[in-house]
């Protein structure tokens, strides 16, 4: 029998790239159920109209709830910087969402300079203008929109020469500007995370949100008293708005390496 502390945590994205903020929250909250939807139909995000990222991201939001989810990450940078204040001021259930590391790289950065990579949705939204100024004043940003490099994640081609050719073209700033960190603005890239550390050489250091995101989910589950038992048997489903269901599964599966089942949603 489900209860509001054994039902699922509800985590989105616009395809596939928050499965590894579902990897985290696994490993950090292993009791958890979890429910996660791609909205694969509709990705990516980045070049979309604001208006139309939260109807997207509300449609998810209840579909979720509709599942019995008692909290939504929203695992998605863009989705997280245009639309959770609405959602926050809609829903009455937590909701935790995902931005760029701007303070940790502030802390890591010695030359005092960092590259940001982002869908260009994120790029241009007052979040990271509002992180800039509280967090990082005295650090200059490079922002580098990465156009097409989720499209290659959402493939699953994360060693393919085109992948490789877009990485190493936005990188360039580490050379001619003198970055020192890297910060991961698209859950997406976190799974190219191990092509761009090569790239960029073991000087540079790499700023990626899934643990932070799993260990804020954590507090937030504690604070409203919906954290799972210990001894909960946690179930994880997995949705898709995407026609070719079994393609995402395929992608998804080798993404996580482990056997992942998509299930058709008209959301």
């Amino acid at each position: 029998m489900t209860t509001r502390h054994t039902a699922s945590v509800g985590i989105f994205d616009s395809g596939l790239g928050g499965l590894a903020i579902y990897r985290a929250i696994r490993e950090r909250l292993p009791a958890e159920s979890t429910h996660y939807f791609a909205d694969t139909a509709h990705c990516p995000y980045g070049g979309r109209a604001v208006e139309n990222i939260i109807a997207r991201a509300c449609a998810i939001t209840d579909y979720l709830l509709s599942k019995g989810a008692k909290a939504i990450v929203v695992a998605c940078n863009t989705a997280t910087v245009h639309a959770i204040a609405t959602l926050r001021e809609r829903y009455d259930v937590p909701f935790v969402g995902v931005e760029p590391g701007i303070k940790p790289a502030s802390a890591a950065s010695k030359t005092r300079t960092a590259l940001l990579l982002a869908t260009p949705r994120t790029l241009k939204s007052y979040s990271v203008e509002r992180l800039h100024e509280r967090h990082a004043s005295d650090l200059t940003i490079i922002r580098q929109p990465c156009h097409g490099l989720v499209e290659q994640v959402e493939q699953g081609a994360l060693d393919a020469p085109r992948t490789l050719e877009l990485l190493a073209e936005f990188l360039q700033p580490l050379q001619t500007q003198q970055a020192d960190v890297i910060i991961l603005g698209c859950t997406h890239y976190i799974f190219v995370q191990p092509q761009i550390a090569r790239l960029a050489g073991p000087n540079v250091s790499i700023i990626e949100p899934a643990q932070a995101v799993a260990t804020q989910l954590a507090k937030r589950l504690n604070d409203a008293g919906l954290q799972a038992p210990s001894g909960a048997a946690p179930t994880a489903a997995f949705s898709t708005s995407a026609s070719d269901s079994a393609r995402v599964s395929d992608v998804a599966s080798r993404l996580l390496g482990q056997a992942i089942t998509m299930e058709p949603a008209a959301v």
